[in-house]
């Protein structure tokens, strides 16, 4: 199988302070990989430069063949419409937008509607909110937020998944049907990677790194990348 994801030389800086230092690996289609470490490792930087989020001091990320560093903002924001899903650690929904509207969302930014809506309805069912489904962020629970975040994420079969601690704070029945929502991605072909503390996860993983001060270290499981 071919990488779907390659990260040279990542390297990131804020002022005088390194906040990740020489980060390198590279990961197959169809693979997932946990990321783990303490708090202010450099954890959900590594993931938001992955995401195209924030941008490297130097280094490449390369996702599909393509070395974004060479992409306008405009060609980046497509890429990740076409390859990237997201579920971000506090939701990130539109407070003005009802959970099914923000599951939603993704589709017009792909400018992919055709299906979207029938869709996003069975995530949403499949998570247990149909019930939930014109209420907002505010008049949601933290579990029913992080649902409807990661059936935002799942809308359009993301080639890449990216989840930053996606069972934090979530009691463990919600916490099984979030990890097995993300390993069924993987199963049905996306690469998942997940930042998390949450060791039990992180063992159901194809591949496991682990980052203290912005460096990787040998994992404590074997990690299998490519």
């Amino acid at each position: 199988m071919s990488a779907i994801l390659a990260v040279h030389h990542i390297h990131k800086n804020y002022d005088d302070e390194s906040i990740l230092t020489n980060i390198s690996f590279t990961l197959e289609t169809g693979r997932s990989l946990a990321i783990t470490g303490q708090s202010g490792s450099g954890k959900t930087t590594l993931l938001s430069i992955i995401g195209l989020l924030q941008q490297a001091t130097s280094g490449q990320i390369v996702i599909a063949g393509q070395n974004t560093g060479s992409l306008s903002p405009k060609q980046q924001a497509r890429l990740r419409a076409t390859y990237l899903g997201f579920v971000f650690q506090r939701s990130r929904l539109i407070n003005s937008l009802t959970a099914y509207e923000n599951v939603v969302v993704p589709a017009y930014f792909a400018r992919t509607g055709k299906n979207a809506d029938k869709r996003a309805l069975e995530l949403l069912t499949d998570f247990g909110l149909e019930h939930r489904l014109n209420h907002r962020p505010q008049e949601l629970s933290l579990g029913q937020l992080r649902r409807v975040a990661l059936a935002r994420a799942l809308l359009l079969n993301p080639k890449i998944l990216l989840a930053d601690e996606p069972t934090n704070d979530l009691d463990p029945t919600l916490a099984k049907v979030v990890t097995d929502s993300l390993f069924q991605a993987r199963d049905n072909g996306s690469t998942v990677i997940i930042v998390t503390h949450d060791l039990e996860l992180a063992e159901r993983a194809d591949a496991r790194l682990h980052l203290q001060q912005g460096r990787l270290t040998v994992p404590d499981v074997t990690t299998d990348l490519a």
